[in-house]
């Protein structure tokens, strides 16, 4: 109905309802006072119309959205969020660097380990909660095999013995134990407080990983100037651990010649190594990001993230990690480090996907008065991560994103499948006796708004269409279906939204 249709409509209703005849048969139009409120409710008659979608209306829903009957509204759930092990709380980290992820069969619910320089090696369960510390730690290295000021640490398996390799900054020494209890102490590379980059020493060692399959074992110093390098910016050993008991110096493959830069297959203060494949993956000083093919008889760089592109910028990268989803879809995550951001890159073309986290610095030391633990993402230094696909329930598996936030000591977990279109709650299909033309839509909540995406459709046969929120030229109906679609931003702090209301505006045709 136009609008020049709409307003003969009321003047006719208004004349009838005047009409002497009309007002003698009905007595109540007879009183002039309510005669004339009835006359004003006819001209504040309009064409326009508000269909809300509460709670109630909702059929169905997927991702992140639920129907919250405790509070009559659509949910956005943060199931799979987590900012654990807080040192402000829990009182465990305190200088959380590296984390390993562990699989194996054998006591498989120790699934992470965190390296924390004044903790320890700490051992997590799936859920990213704190089971024990590895043994043997403390400050008696030298006679009782003990071990502290842990940077990094690894896994690794020979002739079907599981090991864990344990890199210790300010003493200049990576020790080897038994993983399973009693963990005994293997050996020890390196010279205990004595730092050179020499074979068999180490300087501020940083970063361990392992080539299982030739059973060689590479340690990152971040400080040293061994034979043939230019400028003491560090280097990368390799040691031949088929008998773990007896580790076996082979090389020095990378330290600063000429440019420090991994493209040259060098280093300029390297800071973590990770394994994957044939490929050793670096994060460098000059904030550089490679992974260098150990396959050939010559170590060539095969894979480079140059400091800067599109969608990011490398500030102190960190840890690298290596993850594959079903299917066979790897992707490299980045610890930003200064940044206080993760970085995701496809694995083949290393294209720049996702930016994870905001930076955000918590209270000083002495204060209580922490950050919400409702609200996930605010990361201020990111000092380690590692992706893993895990069950949050039963039933529900997911890919999830651990970064270690040395600064505001704590660890965050970020659930990846979150950050899709697919978060969204269906609401039943509308039906009217008079067709309308829809013309847009708002929603009461605290849910952003640029986060919202409505769709429609005329039928249930028909696919979902996106309805902007100031609409027009849509045609008139009699039938329509609403969905409402929440999708993160990755590059911003999480917590749980609610819609209480979605409004669609339109008017009668």
């Amino acid at each position: 109905m136009g609008t020049a249709m709409f307003d003969q409509f009321k003047a006719t209703l208004s004349q009838a309802v005047q009409d002497p005849d009309f007002r003698r048969k009905n007595a109540i139009f007879q009183d002039t006072a309510y005669l004339q409120n009835f006359l004003d409710r006819i001209e504040s008659m309009t064409p326009d119309i508000a269909l809300s979608q509460k709670f109630e209306d909702v059929i169905s829903v997927l991702g992140m959205m639920e129907q919250d009957s405790a509070n009559n509204t659509i949910k956005f759930d943060t199931r799979g969020f987590e900012t654990t092990l807080s040192a402000f709380r829990e009182g465990l980290l305190n200088n959380p660097r590296k984390i390993w992820k562990r699989v194996s069969d054998t006591n498989s619910d120790e699934r992470y380990l965190i390296s924390d320089r004044n903790s320890g090696v700490l051992v997590l369960n799936p859920d990213a909660e704190v089971l024990h510390r590895f043994p043997n730690y403390g400050p008696d290295i030298a006679v009782s095999d003990e071990y502290e000021d842990a940077s990094a640490c690894c896994t690794f398996t020979i002739d079907s013995t599981e090991y864990i390799a344990i890199t210790m900054f300010s003493h200049h020494v990576c020790s080897i134990y038994e993983y399973a209890t009693p963990n005994t102490f293997v050996s020890q590379i390196g010279q205990l407080d004595n730092p050179g980059a020499t074979a068999d020493f180490l300087t501020d060692p940083v970063g361990v990983a392992c080539d299982e399959a030739n059973a060689l074992l590479y340690i990152v110093s971040r400080e040293g100037q061994p034979a043939g390098a230019t400028l003491n910016r560090g280097f990368v050993s390799v040691y031949d651990i088929s008998v773990p008991a007896t580790p076996v110096y082979v090389n020095t493959i990378m330290f600063y010649l000429n440019t420090g830069s991994l493209l040259d297959v060098e280093v300029d203060t390297p800071e973590d190594i990770f394994f994957d494949e044939g490929l050793l993956w670096l994060t460098n000083g000059n904030n550089e990001v490679a992974a260098i093919d150990t396959t050939g008889t010559v170590n060539r760089c095969a894979k480079y993230i140059e400091p800067t592109g599109a969608g990011y910028a490398l500030s102190g990268p960190q840890q690298v990690s290596v993850h594959e989803s079903p299917g066979g879809f790897k992707k490299v995550y980045v610890a930003n480090g200064a940044a206080g951001l993760v970085e995701e890159f496809e694995h083949r073309t290393l294209k720049h996907l996702a930016t994870y986290g905001y930076r955000a610095l918590e209270d000083e030391l002495n204060s209580l008065n922490r950050m919400s633990t409702g609200v996930y993402g605010a990361i201020g230094y990111a000092q380690g991560v590692v992706a893993d696909r895990v069950f949050l329930n039963d039933t529900e598996e997911t890919d999830v994103m651990i970064c270690a936030d040395t600064l505001n000591k704590r660890l965050h977990r970020f659930n990846l499948n979150a950050y899709t279109t697919d978060n969204f709650a269906n609401f039943g299909l509308l039906t009217f006796d008079v067709p309308v033309s829809i013309q847009g839509w708002t929603i009461s909540g605290d849910v952003p708004t640029d986060m919202v995406t409505v769709y429609y459709r005329f039928s249930e046969e028909e696919d979902f269409r996106e309805l902007n929120c100031n609409a027009s030229g849509l045609p008139p109906t009699s039938t329509v279906q609403f969905r409402i679609s929440v999708t993160l931003d990755s590059h911003r702090f999480v917590r749980e939204w609610f819609i209480r209301e979605l409004v669609i505006h339109g008017t009668q045709s």
